[in-house]
C-alpha cells in the first residue's frame, strides 16, 4: 500500500552475496506472478499487467548457491497476500 512496512515481499537474508539466486512468486494455479534473479528485487503484490493481485496464497521458491561449486539449494513457503 506505499507505506514502506511489508511493500515487498522478498527473502530476508537477500544482501548475502550469491553465485545463483532465483526468487519465485506463483499463483494458486502455478502460474508465475513474480520472478527476479536480483536479490534485492521483490514482488510488490501487482501482476505483469499493472493490475494488483488479489488477496490470496501464493507460493514462493528460492533457489540459490552461495558460491560457485557450492550445493544448490531450494526453499519452497506459502505466503498470504492481504489487501
Amino acid at each position: 500500500n506505499g507505506d514502506q512496512f511489508n511493500d515487498l515481499c522478498r527473502p530476508v537474508r537477500a544482501e548475502c552475496g550469491f553465485s545463483e539466486y532465483e526468487f519465485t512468486v506463483y499463483n494458486r494455479w502455478g502460474q508465475v506472478v513474480f520472478s527476479s534473479r536480483q536479490p534485492f528485487e521483490g514482488w510488490d503484490g501487482m501482476l505483469s499487467d499493472g493490475q494488483a493481485a488479489s488477496s490470496d496464497v501464493y507460493v514462493c521458491t528460492l533457489v540459490y548457491r552461495r558460491y560457485p561449486g557450492a550445493q544448490q539449494i531450494r526453499l519452497v513457503s506459502e505466503m498470504t497476500l492481504l489487501r
